[in-house]
Parts: structure tokens; sequence; C-alpha cells
């Protein structure tokens, strides 16, 4: 419990990045592929970021206690899905046939959908672990979420979407430092008792 402040507001903020991320990005492609599905390729998204939480949910589980490699996976993820939004609008005055604009949005939904699922999942247990279920920790973590959509949704444009994405990057990085040195210190030996003569 002593790096709990910490710890929750690392969780949080990423929590934050994440969906604002996962938000530039699929309405920075709406905005240009015009002829694409937004529509589709959003809910697919959502299907994939939400429908598969139980699945991720039970890999969370199969990690005890901790679960770091869901959040590097959610962050590669994430990164993967990012640059594939890139090479596609960057591309998209080139590509030839009319349906591959649609096929490489969907394609970018369902990665960054994966790395949304590995997020939640990885936060909401990162959170509950370290809170004990503390019902008031696990609000301050889904809330900043919903505050990342609305960023996303309405200041979408690409340098804030790479700034969200480095930002994201530096803290899961600063995140994942922490918990081993946090697994290092309470894994340490304790000093052997010196029984006097």
């Amino acid at each position: 419990m002593r790096h709990l402040p910490i710890n929750l507001a690392l969780a949080s903020t990423m929590h934050f990045l994440v969906d604002g991320v996962c938000a530039c990005c699929l309405f920075m492609m709406a905005d240009i592929l015009l002829d694409a599905p937004a529509g589709l390729a959003i809910l697919t998204y959502n299907i994939v970021a939400f429908m598969t939480q139980p699945l991720t949910g039970w890999l969370a589980d199969s990690q005890r206690p901790r679960c770091d490699s869901l959040l590097t996976a959610a962050v590669a993820f994430l990164t993967i899905a990012v640059l594939l939004a890139v090479a596609t609008v960057a591309t998209a005055v080139e590509m030839p046939p009319e349906w591959l604009p649609a096929v490489c949005f969907t394609t970018v939904a369902v990665v960054i959908g994966i790395g949304n699922s590995l997020f939640h999942v990885w936060g909401g247990k990162q959170t509950a672990v370290e809170t004990h279920n503390d019902i008031r920790s696990l609000g301050v973590f889904v809330a900043t979420g919903g505050m990342g959509l609305v960023v996303g949704v309405l200041f979408h444009t690409w340098w804030l979407l790479g700034t969200l994405l480095t930002l994201l990057c530096i803290t899961a990085t600063a995140q994942l430092h922490r918990n081993a040195a946090t697994a290092a210190t309470t894994s340490l030996p304790s000093a052997p008792s010196l029984s006097p003569l």
C-alpha cells in the first residue's frame, strides 16, 4: 500500500492516454478516409475492445500476482495500430482498389481494439489488487478513460495522437520499472536472525 497513490496515478494517467489514443486515431482516419465505412470500423473496434475482455481477464488471472506482460502487449498493439493508421492515410490516395482503405481502417480498428482490451484488464486488475478492491480508486481509474475519449474525439489531430502515444510509452515504462522494483524488494530474503550464544 506504500506505493498506492503513485501506482493509481500512473494507471489512471495511462487510462486517459490509452482511450485518447484510440479515439484520436479512429476519428483521424474517419476524417481523412471519407469513402471508408467509419461506422463499421468504430463498431468493430468496440466489439473487439470490450467483447474480448473476458478472454483477456482469463489471461490476466493466469499471470499471478502481476500481469505486466499485458501492459507491454497493450502498448505494443496501440503503437502498431497508430503506425498502420499513418501508413494507411499516407498511401490512401495511391490505393487502387476502392475497398482497400476500408480493409485497412477495419484492420487498424481490430489492432487498436486488442490493445485497448489488454490495457483495460491490466489497469483494472492493477488497481483492484493495489487498492484491495477499493471502489473509490476503481472509480478514479475508470473516470480518466472517459476524459481521454472526450479529448481524443474533440481535438483529434496527428500532433495530439503522437503526443498521447509518446506519453503513454513513457508512463508505461515508468509503471513497469516501478512494478519491477517493487517485486525485487518484496522478493528479497530476510536476514537470518542470530541467536545469542
